[in-house]
């Protein structure tokens, strides 16, 4: 026999021998299931080996104890009457079956299918439901709450009350925090990550570095930390929005105000004028973008520009690019076709730079601000109430889809009618808490008492710090180092 011939076969054999011991590990009757995880298929056998049921005031548990925890599937039936749980792999069930009734449960039942048990939950009432999966002891842990809210509040300090909220709905439950905050006791001020731009730091940090009572994260912000949106504070730019979007002021006596807010700004050179494309922004082609001290030392800017340093309104310097920033002036920077429009300046020019804050044309409903004496201002958007009704505006200010659609984790501060502050975040994207619709977090906001509100940055953003303690739960996982925050401190 050649010795192709004997590698062939023995090919052959070690095929049917491979095939042999799957037959025999796994034959026509077992309920072995393939599950894929990380990249590899493997074979899982297990168990139930039991089932056990508790309850308090506020919801009804079934524990499943397992050899290990399979694929699983559970589905609501009968408008939540019922929920069918499939543990897929599960080949069989020890001991009887317990009967299991409740205020909520009236019935549990399990039967096996190939490849699987299926156990269904028969209730009283339609009910919310909550699973999580525990590896060590192996369990599957099913909750059962009533269809309400409620609610727990305490008092932080004096001044600031605290409210832990919980709705139970079918599409899941939703956990959010609220603040009510006297400004009388406290300012409200928005603060800069690492007082730069480009920065970002948690939120935690952020109330640790100012000794605040408590935090929130502010507005939306690039990945490098860019301001996206308004940003003035202590009457400085930090950041500027490239249109008409809705913003929460914060008064030196404590009071605030929320609407729609606009920058405008054009700068004048001999009678050269170009308007302002943005502060403290990357620049992009055509464009003239103004840097002030708070965007760092440097402008950090590409040869594709010119700039001219500006000092008590006289150019004080020239450069192509990446120049130092003065802390009592700034610099403009132009590409394209707005450095065209400058060739002729020359160091010792006078600079006219106009710049305008105001609610813009209409309001959505809302007052109009007169935002020129307000030193700290913070925009995000939409809007979310409006004299005392829920009034969002996202097609309005022309939101994207991520924000504008779906439940999600959010951040949201609002006014009451006798000036309270009122400050909300609602954990999303986790098993217990499955975040909000804009329109569902104006709800809040009203249930509460805003007579206006505005959404501020939302996702993994959304985090709520109270005497150094982070209170919800952020959907990374962990703190998302952010662009900007709101920090609460004695007055």
């Amino acid at each position: 026999m050649s010795s192709k011939l004997k590698l062939m076969r023995a090919a052959s054999l070690a095929a049917l021998f491979f095939f042999l011991n799957l037959f025999f590990l796994f034959p026509a009757n077992s309920s072995a299931a393939i599950i894929t995880g990380g990249g590899v298929n493997r074979y899982v056998v297990t168990q139930i080996n039991g089932i056990r049921f508790g309850a308090n005031d506020e919801r009804e548990r079934l524990v499943i104890e397992l050899g290990q925890v399979p694929e699983y599937t559970i589905n609501s039936e009968m408008g939540g009457k019922r929920y069918v749980l499939e543990l897929k792999g599960v080949s069989k069930r020890n001991g009887k079956m317990p009967t299991i009734k409740g205020r909520l449960i009236r019935n549990v039942s399990c039967r096996k299918t190939p490849g699987s048990h299926i156990i269904t939950i028969d209730l009283k009432e339609a009910a919310a439901q909550e699973i999580i999966s525990l590896v060590n002891p192996a369990r599957l842990v099913v909750d059962f709450y009533p269809l309400a809210e409620k609610e727990k509040s305490a008092a932080v300090a004096q001044g600031i009350h605290r409210i832990d909220y919980v709705k139970r709905t079918m599409s899941g439950s939703v956990r959010g925090y609220i603040l009510t905050v006297d400004p009388m006791l406290y300012r409200l001020d928005p603060v800069l990550a690492g007082d730069v731009v480009p920065g970002r730091a948690t939120v935690s940090a952020m109330a640790r570095e100012y000794g605040a009572v408590a935090a929130i994260n502010g507005g939306y912000f690039d990945w490098d930390g860019t301001i996206l949106g308004m940003l003035r504070i202590g009457g400085k730019l930090a950041g500027t929005g490239y249109q008409r979007r809705t913003a929460v002021g914060f008064r030196e006596d404590g009071t605030g105000a929320i609407g729609p807010v606009e920058y405008t700004g054009r700068v004048t050179i001999h009678s050269a004028m170009v308007p302002v494309s943005g502060v403290n922004t990357p620049r992009e082609n055509n464009s003239l973008v103004i840097y002030n001290s708070y965007y760092g030392k440097t402008t950090s800017t590409d040869k594709a520009g010119r700039e001219f340093t500006v000092v008590g309104n006289k150019v004080v310097d020239i450069r192509q690019c990446n120049s130092l920033i003065p802390e009592n002036g700034y610099v403009i920077s132009v590409s394209g076709r707005c450095r065209d429009a400058y060739t002729m300046v020359r160091k010792g020019d006078t600079v006219t730079f106009y710049e305008s804050i105001s609610t813009g044309s209409g309001a959505w409903g809302q007052a109009a601000v007169d935002w020129r004496n307000i030193p700290d201002i913070i925009g995000a958007g939409p809007q979310l109430v409006a004299n005392g009704r829920v009034s969002v505006t996202k097609t309005e200010e022309q939101f994207p889809a991520d924000i504008a659609k779906g439940r999600a984790p959010r951040t949201a501060i609002g006014l009451k009618s006798d000036g309270t502050w009122l400050l909300a975040v609602v954990d999303g994207r986790q098993t217990n808490s499955i975040g909000m619709t804009l329109e569902e977090l104006a709800e809040l906001m009203v249930k509460y008492g805003a007579k206006t509100a505005v959404n501020l940055d939302g996702g993994g953003s959304s985090e709520m710090v109270v005497n150094n303690q982070i209170i919800n739960s952020p959907s990374d996982g962990n703190e998302r180092q952010v662009g900007s925050g709101i920090v609460i401190t004695r007055r």
